[in-house]
């Protein structure tokens, strides 16, 4: 689970911190972030894809080399799947997008992160040269916590402190320098690692570096984010949630020894959707054999329509029926004890049905589920300590405050949501301020100006 994001200089961000401590000791399991448009819930969900794509630039550099090595000119899918590749190898590119423009300073990015209880850190600093210009792990080392490694570029040279406790495979060690040198500011280190892992067999690895390393990398590679504005990142393999079996909820091959899986899964979607839909009857898996080892798999709805039941292909569902769908799996996984973080996601759904699945969820969250929001009916439901609301002053600096910290007594038989609405904890938009009839006049004069010649 992830305990706070600091970030400095990074896009619209000037200086700010998300804490998602609910005491010393516990991490909230669910954060609901509010603000008007264009504050910054999608920068913030930003920090997190990017804590992916620095992860993984190695891996895909890898992978685009072994397609180049036996491509045809004729094989179009190999063509698609490396241009999508080449646009993920290139971090400086990621980097550029998330440096807050006009400004010179280093952009700094710090995850805060709990593992079985015990608290560690993952900060990056980016230059202003779009490289990586520090990078640092803190975690538990042996019995107490310290610095895993800590990589800073000065001037032309690289300082690499890789701490012996962890790498203690001396030749190992050494062959990790020079892989150093060569990859790392255009790639992070643990991205390196990564491709060590892909490369090299587990043995290897295990009598080379301590697995609190791994610990925290299997954490940030379990991470799952539905990103609005990037849907490649929403569907590619690597980021779905590490502990569900079905890569994809609606349609899909199986092996036929997970086949019961599909059983689950179906008595999950038909609870929820015949509950949710007054049309729906039920839910099942349509299937059927693609070879001995494989089972091919697609979703229908059994609706009732003009008095008779029908069987409905999930593809000719509403759009809104369509995406929650694609959500979720991803919000079973943080019910099975992932991290999952979904920008927007109320966007196509009524508020009412909204808030229905979070109801039914809140309390079930075993891993963590942080997500963006417009939909206020959700604050009826929600603890206050659950909800965050980013907030920006005259200057344009922003901050985030949970609805807790506020110096407001709520009383119980106050209403959060109304509160919110009356502009009490801010991150409203000012909609009185828009004069939409002073706007038609000012149309209406320079259509006159047209007509006169001026």
């Amino acid at each position: 689970m992830f305990t706070y994001l600091k970030l400095k200089n990074f896009k619209s961000f000037g200086d700010i911190e998300f804490n998602f401590k609910r005491t010393s000791s516990e991490t909230k399991k669910l954060v609901v972030i509010y603000g008007e448009n264009g504050i910054g819930k999608t920068n913030f969900v930003t920090a997190y894809v990017f804590l992916m794509d620095s992860l993984f630039s190695m891996y895909f550099r890898e992978k685009a080399e072994k397609i180049m090595d036996n491509l045809s000119k004729d094989d179009k899918e190999s063509i698609k799947e490396l241009n999508f590749l080449f646009d993920q190898i290139d971090l400086t590119k990621k980097i550029e997008d998330i440096r807050m423009i006009g400004n010179d300073e280093d952009t700094e990015i710090e995850y805060g992160f709990e593992i079985n209880g015990i608290e560690g850190n993952y900060k990056i600093v980016l230059g202003d040269n779009d490289k990586i210009k520090s990078e640092k792990l803190y975690y538990q080392v042996e019995k107490n916590r310290g610095i895993l490694y800590e990589i800073n570029q000065k001037d032309k040279d690289i300082e690499k402190k890789l701490n012996e406790k962890i790498f203690f495979g001396k030749e190992y060690k050494d062959e990790l320098m020079s892989d150093i040198d060569k990859y790392w500011s255009k790639n992070t280190f643990l991205s390196i690692i990564l491709k060590e892992l892909e490369e090299k067999n587990e043995e290897f690895i295990q009598n080379n570096i301590k697995t609190n390393l791994f610990d925290v990398m299997d954490l940030f590679m379990s991470l799952s984010v539905v990103y609005r504005n990037s849907p490649i990142k929403v569907t590619r393999k690597q980021i779905s949630p590490k502990n569900t079996i079905l890569q994809k909820i609606d349609e899909g091959t199986i092996n036929k020894n997970k086949v019961n899986i599909l059983d689950k899964y179906r008595y999950v979607l038909k609870d929820f959707f015949t509950q949710a839909y007054s049309d729906v009857k039920d839910v099942y898996y349509e299937t059927k054999t693609n070879n001995k080892n494989d089972i091919y798999y697609k979703l229908f709805f059994k609706k009732k329509i003009n008095g008779n039941l029908i069987d409905i292909d999930y593809k000719k569902e509403s759009s809104g029926t369509r995406k929650i769908l694609n959500q979720f799996n991803y919000i079973i996984g943080s019910l099975w004890g992932s991290t999952v973080i979904i920008d927007e996601i109320d966007n196509g759904i009524h508020d009412l049905l909204m808030k229905a699945i979070v109801e039914s969820i809140k309390d079930e969250i075993t891993g963590q589920l942080i997500i963006t929001t417009h939909n206020t009916l959700l604050m009826e439901t929600l603890d206050k300590q659950d909800i965050y609301i980013i907030v920006s002053d005259y200057k344009g600096q922003k901050q985030v405050n949970c609805i807790d910290d506020y110096d407001i007594k709520i009383q119980k038989n106050n209403n959060i949501r109304e509160l919110y609405l009356k502009g009490v904890f801010g991150g409203i938009p000012s909609v009185n301020m828009i004069d939409f009839t002073e706007i038609k006049e000012k149309i209406n004069s320079k259509n006159q100006d047209k007509k006169g010649g001026i």
